[in-house]
């Protein structure tokens, strides 16, 4: 067990999560497990040299913003003043994130672990997290499943340590076998709030010491949070979305034309018309639902989109970052 403090500052104890390592190749095993759990936690299963190329693109933007000194391999933070926004928007301009799931070892192994072709939705999330000044902060940084924002896309939440994260570091918690409860987000004033704290039984909550090299897949209702870094060092971590390219996958695209009933959205592949109904949801950057009366003012024509669709219905209408 290892003991991190909770959202009231307490001690709790969490348990470890479960490796999945010896059920690789036995794609029943995997499955029931993923069934049972909610997720998979591999040990050591990506190439290190992969995952150091990522880490390297995060040292050098983190260097070029003056935060870290550029030879230092723990990324501590001087304490100049981080832009996050800048960071993520840079690495997802420079592609590093695509760059590295197109590299020989690293699609392979996904392709071995889900059995098929893997296709990517750019909905990524490069974190390099600062560490927080105020120890006596709420180590759940935000509660959530991922499933209730993006519903109809058939995605694995998957996260990837880029350098060592201890307890201190905090790194990412979930909640075990908790995947079937449906939604757990209650609702305030058209906003989908965070979980919380008192949904979850304590003695559902999992973690590990995280290493390069580590994967963690979750089922995209599985309830998890990022954790406060009480450390003196960034914390490295890359969030993907991968699927089975068998699968229905979204479109991401620019809005081309809407007229209240339906969006044609222009992606790589041509224009895609997909209907509007009362069950889309439809949600901007500030997270909140955008009723359909409202969508040309949240959404003009020019916007970049990700949208979920099942048939040539639209499911969920989103920015894609």
């Amino acid at each position: 067990m290892s003991i991190v403090g909770d959202a009231n500052h307490q001690s709790i104890r969490y348990g470890e999560l479960k490796t999945a390592n010896h059920l690789l190749g036995d794609r029943e095993a995997l499955e029931a497990a993923f069934e049972r759990d909610g997720y998979w936690f591999f040990r050591d299963v990506l190439d290190r040299a992969s995952v150091e190329s990522l880490r390297q693109a995060y040292i050098d933007e983190l260097a070029r913003q003056k935060v870290v000194d550029p030879a230092d391999p723990a990324a501590i933070h001087n304490g100049a003043p981080f832009d996050a926004v800048a960071f993520r928007e840079r690495l997802h301009e420079s592609s590093a994130w695509r760059k590295f799931v197109t590299l020989p070892p690293i699609d392979s192994f996904f392709q071995q672990l889900l059995g098929e072709e893997v296709h990517w939705i750019a909905n990524v999330v490069t974190r390099g997290t600062p560490p927080e000044r105020d120890t006596g902060a709420d180590r759940f940084l935000f509660i959530h499943q991922d499933g209730v924002f993006n519903p109809g896309i058939p995605f694995l939440v998957t996260w990837v340590p880029l350098a060592p994260i201890t307890e201190r570091m905090g790194g990412i918690a979930l909640a075990e076998a908790m995947h079937k409860e449906g939604s757990l987000h209650p609702w305030s004033d058209g906003l989908m709030t965070g979980i919380p704290h008192e949904a979850i039984p304590a003695d559902r909550w999992r973690r590990a010491d995280y290493r390069p090299g580590d994967l963690l897949i979750m089922h995209v209702m599985t309830p998890h949070s990022g954790l406060s870094n009480f450390s003196d060092r960034f914390r490295l971590s890359v969030d993907l979305r991968p699927m089975r390219a068998s699968g229905s996958r979204p479109l991401v695209g620019t809005l081309v034309a809407a007229d209240g009933a339906s969006i044609t959205v222009q992606d790589d592949d041509g224009q895609h018309r997909v209907v509007l109904d009362d069950k889309t949801y439809c949600r901007g950057l500030d997270g909140k639902k955008v009723e359909l009366d409202r969508f040309d003012a949240v959404f003009p024509v020019g916007s970049k989109l990700l949208v979920g669709r099942d048939g040539d219905r639209a499911t969920m209408v989103r920015p894609p970052h």
